[in-house]
């Protein structure tokens, strides 16, 4: 992330091969911590927070359907708006009846 932030800052001062460098070695290296926590921590373990043999707690539920409805209504944002294409042109007569 403070690569990512102060990349002109980093690049300016550096130079490009060097960040791209830096910024390569600094990402294996955190993809590699990803791996041996999971071969080492996770591997053996149950992969749901609840047991496969029971039903879902309560709250998982609520917290699941919360999290799918604000979901659906960010991507709902997400499509332009929907309009007919039409346009109401009056017959130029504002209802005025002033004849000068």
């Amino acid at each position: 992330l403070i690569l990512s932030e102060n990349r002109s800052y980093l690049i300016s001062t550096f130079g490009d091969q060097p960040y791209h460098i830096a910024y390569g070695t600094l990402s294996t290296a955190a993809m590699t911590s990803v791996g041996y926590g999971y071969v080492k921590k996770v591997k053996h373990a149950e992969p749901l927070l609840w047991s496969l043999k029971g039903p879902a707690p309560v709250g998982a539920k609520v917290m699941g359907f919360v999290c799918l409805s604000l979901g659906l209504g960010m991507a709902s944002q997400i499509p332009p708006k929907v309009q007919i294409p039409v346009h109401f042109v009056g017959n130029g007569d504002d209802g005025d009846n002033n004849s000068n």
